[in-house]
């Protein structure tokens, strides 16, 4: 649930950072390498602790990279809040107990969701009625997922299987991934359900599990999908209007901001009827319940009792 995180340490700069030793240095089983900028000057220090990637610059330590990769080399697999606790603890370990102090400036909660996710990604085509942006190998022009970008957030839905299998060789069973990789800034102020999660010390209360899970419910309301209703199948003229201008996000967006607010929720709810009419599954309920099943499988059974 909660993946990739960056957080800052507070420390006390060694002599080598203080006199901006050109060569590499050790700190606490760390090696740290120097930054250089253009002018050959050293501004930082660089190094690496399993998959996370470490950063020294003044007065503190910059960590991130995923959690669960640290603990578990991959991140296909689930990760329950009760194991999350344990690799706080290793982490706690290596970092020292100024780690449970440090600030979290960036967090990426995610869902592994056993579905084909090829099936889901041909039909999804929207985030919050933005058009989504494909996610594509380096190599190839193959879509395997789709991503939505914005200033304080980043949304990513994807088949998990088809990545795992390109980067590391191994098959896994149907898994679709949804990720949303938010900077706590805005997140931790934000004025409707501000997620007030600081320090890792707050990732062992049970209202940081059910404020995060309800941000992946929220993200999973915010997909739109196209049902591939054909606007010639339909008995008038302004039910294949609904289908042409719902069915298409680029359209959908024109729709909505070009109409007024009944108008567009006239179409959203007419394309809605259709779909039942038509008996087109609807992604959002199906995922809505498999988030729903993998959240209660996450989440210890003592947060029930404490947040009832």
């Amino acid at each position: 649930m909660v993946d990739d995180l960056k957080i800052e340490i507070p420390i006390e700069p060694p002599m080598e950072f203080k006199e901006k030793v050109t060569h590499p240095f050790q700190l606490n089983g760390f090696v740290f390498s120097p930054d250089f900028n253009k002018n050959g000057d050293v501004v930082s220090y660089s190094g690496h602790c399993r998959n996370l990637f470490v950063k020294m610059i003044s007065g503190k330590l910059l960590v991130m990279n995923s959690w669960h990769k640290f603990c578990y080399g991959e991140n296909y697999s689930d990760f329950t809040w009760l194991e999350l606790q344990v690799c706080m603890e290793t982490l706690a370990e290596v970092f020292g107990e100024e780690f449970w102090k440090s600030r979290i400036t960036k967090l990426t909660v995610s869902i592994n969701l056993s579905i084909d996710a090829e099936q889901v990604m041909s039909r999804l085509i929207s985030f919050d009625g933005i058009p989504m942006e494909p996610m594509r190998p380096r190599t190839s022009r193959l879509v395997y997922g789709k991503r939505f970008a914005s200033t304080n957030y980043n949304v990513k839905v994807y088949n998990k299987g088809f990545e795992v299998k390109k980067v590391a060789g191994i098959e896994i069973p149907p898994t679709l991934r949804i990720e949303k990789e938010m900077k706590m800034t805005y997140f931790q102020k934000r004025r409707k359900n501000p997620i007030r999660i600081y320090t890792p010390m707050d990732l062992l209360e049970p209202s940081s599990f059910e404020m995060l899970a309800f941000e992946l419910y929220r993200t999973v309301w915010s997909l739109g999908f196209s049902y591939g209703l054909d606007p010639m199948a339909v008995k008038d003229f302004h039910d294949a209007t609904v289908v042409v201008f719902m069915g298409d996000p680029d359209y959908r967006r024109v729709l909505k901001k070009k109409s007024n607010y009944r108008t567009y929720k006239n179409h959203e709810r007419r394309y809605e009827e259709l779909r039942n009419e038509f008996k087109v599954e609807n992604y959002i309920d199906v995922l809505n319940s498999l988030l729903k099943e993998k959240l209660d499988f996450l989440k210890p059974a003592s947060f029930a009792q404490k947040t009832m």
